[in-house]
């Protein structure tokens, strides 16, 4: 919307080019697009990998979660960790629906416990680096919970740039171009009329319809009124 109040300038540059105050003013403008125009995309490029990567982890961490606890199950039979018996199983029932907050909680306790029993269950059968290669999935879990939060941080952060700068625009055309083009309107009906065609559609963000009692309110906050509107 921005781009179409500068695209009918550009289109008229010749009843401008001379007036330095409105090139100063439309330079401004342009200055604010990158901020207005470059908000979501690197923030949803930054969070695919790592999706991708979550979807391909979740099936290693339970096969392994399996082969503990079958390693777990054959140390029961020797008399080991008997007072884990009824628990470990648990950790790990219906373990393939498991949402990765659920999953990463659970996979966490159940790797303290194998801690504990770890040289009896290599006994019993576990690879004996299985409880490493655990962990490692485990911790790498915990860094790929982290991400959609900071990929959604970015997004936060981009959108309030995007609102600042929009609110400079809008100041700069309320309180600068609107009246300058209103002047420049005197010798080019045209362009004062392909401006305001363009200009109606830019809005203040936040703006809401008056209620009953905002009246004080408004008038307080209210930024100065183009003629041009």
């Amino acid at each position: 919307m921005v781009n179409d109040v500068l695209q009918v300038l550009v289109e008229f540059a010749t009843a401008w080019q001379g007036n330095a105050r409105a090139v100063g003013i439309v330079n401004r403008i342009k200055g604010h697009l990158p901020d207005i125009e470059g908000v979501d995309a690197s923030a949803v490029l930054y969070s695919k990998p790592f999706t991708r990567r979550k979807q391909e982890l979740k099936p290693e961490i339970i096969r392994m979660a399996k082969l503990i606890v079958s390693s777990f199950l054959v140390a029961f039979t020797d008399g080991i960790a008997l007072e884990e018996r009824h628990r470990i199983p648990l950790l790990i029932k219906n373990i393939s629906r498991y949402r990765m907050v659920k999953l990463y909680e659970s996979m966490v306790e159940l790797a303290k416990i194998t801690e504990v029993y770890n040289s009896e269950l290599i006994r019993s059968g576990l690879p004996a680096n299985m409880l490493e290669q655990f962990n490692s999935a485990i911790e790498e879990t915990k860094q790929l919970l982290d991400m959609p939060r900071e990929a959604n941080t970015l997004r936060k952060n981009s959108s309030k740039k995007k609102d600042a700068a929009m609110h400079e625009v809008m100041l700069i055309l309320r309180n600068e171009l609107d009246p300058l083009i209103m002047l420049l309107g005197v010798e080019n009906p045209e362009l004062e009329r392909r401006y305001k065609i363009a200009r109606r559609w830019l809005k203040p963000l936040g703006g809401r319809k008056r209620k009953e009692g905002d009246a004080d309110s408004d008038s307080a906050n209210q930024e100065p009124t183009s003629p041009i509107n």
